[in-house]
């Protein structure tokens, strides 16, 4: 059984289609939580609509995401809980790949795909077009190359690291992967692109609070280096911080040439 979880506070008017695509999936053994983080938007109306056997709605006032989503970790009765946010869509064969993957490698704990930009490009059958691997501690130095919506988490590794941090207002994911790692916990990826990422104007934290964002993340990078790599590559998260402090345009112009930052 897999818990497939999403968080939402005004998750209209894209939250229908992410409920659509859940329902479409391949794979018949889960239940779809969601928790309703307070919204404001009609999204509370709707989902006492949709409700049905397969899908639970939590109602709770605005709480924050990291308790949202502890919540629902908590009420969930599943061996996996599986991630997707309440803008995004999943192809119809993700949970059959991911949860097949996860079976057969009982070592890992978080299983992470990859996020199309476009619908027509992501992978519509369950079939992985590579083996799944193993992410290395110095991967997280210098980015999170793990996308949260379309990760498969093992609940009991989750839980034995004390869920996610509510005390956070971002970088919920990339915090909790570091912390996993440093208890010897596996993360793996299968570069198979089953979720549409959905770009709109009412995300992106970064944008909104850069320097809080840039402040996070570099605590993050301090935290792989001490923890994951010995005291190793010390210098990167300051002048990655400095690197983030640039303005977009000069950011832009450096990873057009270098690659930096990574993909989807």
């Amino acid at each position: 059984m897999i818990t497939v979880l999403t968080t939402v506070r005004n998750g209209m008017p894209f939250l229908a289609e992410a409920i659509d695509s859940i329902r479409a999936q391949e794979y018949k053994n889960f239940r779809h939580c969601i928790v309703d983080d307070g919204s404001s938007d009609g999204t509370a109306d709707f989902l006492s609509q949709a409700a049905n056997v397969d899908l639970t709605v939590i109602y709770t006032q605005p709480i924050g995401r990291g308790r949202a989503l502890n919540l629902g970790v908590a009420r969930s009765q599943s061996e996996f809980i599986a991630i997707l946010d309440a803008d995004d869509t999943a192809a119809p064969g993700w949970l059959a790949a991911m949860v097949g993957i996860m079976q057969s490698q009982p070592e890992v704990a978080v299983l992470s795909c990859s996020g199309m930009l476009s619908k027509e490009a992501m992978d519509s059958d369950k079939a992985c077009k590579a083996n799944a691997y193993q992410l290395s501690a110095s991967m997280f130095l210098y980015r999170n190359p793990v996308h949260h919506s379309g990760t498969l988490i093992r609940k009991q590794a989750l839980l034995e690291v004390g869920g996610y941090d509510e005390t956070r207002d971002c970088l919920f994911d990339y915090e909790l992967w570091v912390r996993l790692m440093k208890q010897g916990k596996q993360i793996w990826r299968v570069d198979n692109g089953y979720i549409f990422k959905r770009i709109h104007a009412g995300q992106h934290f970064e944008r909104s609070n850069r320097l809080h964002y840039l402040l996070s993340s570099y605590r993050i990078r301090r935290n792989v280096c001490a923890d994951l790599l010995g005291g190793k590559k010390a210098m990167i998260p300051a002048l990655l911080f400095l690197y983030g402090l640039l303005p977009r345009w000069i950011r832009h112009w450096v990873y057009s040439r270098r690659n930096l930052g990574g993909s989807f």
